[in-house]
């Protein structure tokens, strides 16, 4: 079973419109429950969602938390990534990834994609810091203003350079 974007609760697929305002890009994702698979790779072990695609794979359902919401926006920007170009986004990601692991280190929020990524959504959680989420929808028609953009910077394609 899979989640439709027209299925997220009012105030998620609200607050991911305002962030990313492309709505059609929105309407295209689909969000799968699915546990880690037993072998995945070193780098990713204890992650709450990955992304092929247009697919969201989260480790837990949809639900209206705070962090739900959170990594739903980590996510969304890899959607949004892959549609700069699929083959390109995996080939600069696991170019990065396999270049993390050689080089001894295992902190794969370096990888230029991942680095994007926790970009707007620790934005998005320190706008939110004090925010009772219970009110969140309250809030979030008062003061969407203070939530972060996407800005799509580009910044996992150029040719896989790990942050300094």
């Amino acid at each position: 079973m899979y989640y439709k974007f027209e299925d997220f609760p009012y105030f998620i697929k609200e607050t991911l419109i305002y962030i990313f305002e492309d709505k059609a890009i929105l309407e295209k994702i689909r969000v799968l429950k699915r546990p880690l698979p037993r072998y995945s790779l070193p780098l990713i072990q204890n992650i709450a969602g990955f992304t092929f695609g247009n697919r969201i794979y989260l480790t837990f359902y949809v639900a209206p938390t705070k962090e739900c919401l959170s990594t739903l926006i980590h996510e969304t920007v890899h959607v949004f990534q892959y549609k700069r170009g699929f083959v390109k986004f995996l080939i600069i990601y696991f170019y990065a990834y396999f270049k993390l692991m050689f080089t001894g280190k295992h902190d794969y929020s370096e990888i230029p994609c991942e680095v994007e990524a926790y970009e707007l959504q620790n934005a998005f959680n320190k706008a939110i810091e004090n925010v009772s989420f219970s009110q969140y929808h309250i809030w979030f028609e008062k003061n969407k203003y203070k939530l972060p953009k996407y800005k799509g910077e580009n910044t996992c394609q150029k040719d896989g350079q790990l942050k300094k």
